[in-house]
């Protein structure tokens, strides 16, 4: 027989907390750690699969419902321990570093260009000049590693706050 917190048992079935408080109020349980109230999940699964209109799922069907999500839930787990899933935040934040490197890159662009510009023949000359300066910019954001440039996570060590998670597509 197994014992479940409430948030273990909204985590598993997903079903919220607060209902899965509302649900499970008046069952017997058992003193947690850190003051945690633990449900016996056979009292406690069928209490979570009533209805608003009352009426009980199968115990079998809300088991497999829970096994699922059981899966699911050790599934990502393995997901992100391989790297398959990194923090929102991190990716938000090495694309705003990787534009604010171009954008530095950019503004610098004309300080750059004057020199050239003024000893270049003519309109052909000066063209291919920015040209140049445009394309190295260019390369220099191509060459920005945003998912390792400090070998230390996704984004080199840069921390978020979220811990939402978002599919990485490593080839």
């Amino acid at each position: 027989m197994s014992h479940e917190s409430i948030a273990q048992l909204s985590n598993l079935t997903g079903i919220g907390r607060e209902t899965v408080a509302r649900k499970v109020r008046g069952l017997k349980y058992e003193d947690g750690p850190r003051g945690a109230k633990l449900y016996n999940t056979v009292e406690a699964l069928p209490k979570l699969y009533i209805s608003d209109n009352e009426q009980v799922i199968d115990l079998n069907q809300a088991r497999a419902h829970l096994a699922t999500r059981q899966t699911e839930k050790i599934e990502l787990d393995m997901e992100l321990r391989r790297g398959d899933y990194v923090v929102r935040s991190e990716v938000r934040d090495a694309i705003i570093a990787m534009l604010t490197a171009f954008r530095a890159k950019m503004l610098g662009l004309p300080t750059k260009a004057v020199p050239q510009l003024k000893v270049a023949k003519d309109g052909v000359e000066q063209e291919q000049i920015i040209l140049e300066l445009v394309h190295d910019a260019l390369k220099e954001l191509r060459d920005l590693d945003i998912l390792d440039p400090g070998g230390s996570g996704p984004t080199g060590g840069v921390s978020g706050g979220s811990g939402a998670t978002a599919k990485v597509n490593r080839k």
